[in-house]
């Protein structure tokens, strides 16, 4: 039986060359990539408050700091909503946040920084053990397949959510690519952590561009 009433968090996002990227973490369990969220606490009875929080705990506070993540959770107009295995319902954020280039750097010095302290020992600050900007093109082929094979999120409705973050061409092709920048895909190796699928190669397909 479930010991808890729902689970929550966040999905941030950001566009970059008016290309539209989202925030993963890299789950220790499993590796592989996934929203900032998790269970409420005993004293918890509002989902904002726990995805604001998990969503704190999970970057490390490298994104921003927590007021300012339940500021942009309660303003949020865009929830994603799903089931957890055990039939509970999970909520999911999703919330525009400011390009870095520094957060995943900052994410992984912090969490070393923990290890050498000892603080790592605390369940909630050792879940993710790396951040990655995913583009969009992933997110909604490689990474959706993965995810409604497992569950994580299987509706079109809620998948159509993000989607609206977007605008494609009529004939289904991605606009055009992406200047040089530092969060292409091949720069993060993301093939052990999407289902172990082979992305050894570039994809042949770009970027969505954000809508006008």
């Amino acid at each position: 039986m479930a010991t808890y009433k729902y689970c929550s968090g966040i999905l941030p996002y950001c566009y970059y060359n008016n290309s539209l990227y989202f925030l993963l973490g890299k789950s220790k369990k499993n590796n592989r990539l996934i929203t900032f969220s998790g269970k409420n606490d005993e004293l918890e009875d509002d989902p904002r408050e726990t995805a604001a929080r998990e969503g704190y705990e999970e970057t490390l506070g490298c994104i921003m700091n927590r007021s300012s993540i339940l500021d942009r959770v309660k303003k949020c107009d865009r929830i994603l909503v799903s089931k957890t295995p055990r039939g509970m319902p999970c909520y999911t954020y999703v919330i525009e946040i400011p390009f870095r280039k520094h957060y995943a750097v900052s994410f992984g010095n912090f969490r070393d920084f923990l290890h050498c302290m000892g603080i790592n020992k605390m369940y909630h600050l050792q879940e993710m053990t790396d951040i990655k900007w995913l583009c969009a093109n992933t997110m909604f082929t490689r990474l959706r397949k993965g995810w409604e094979r497992n569950g994580i999120l299987k509706d079109q409705q809620e998948w159509d959510k993000l989607l609206s973050l977007v605008q494609t061409q009529s004939d289904g092709q991605w606009r055009k690519a992406l200047d040089e920048s530092d969060i292409e895909d091949n720069e993060y190796n993301i093939s052990s952590t999407v289902d172990q699928m082979s992305l050894q190669s570039d994809p042949q397909t770009q970027p969505y561009q954000r809508m006008n």
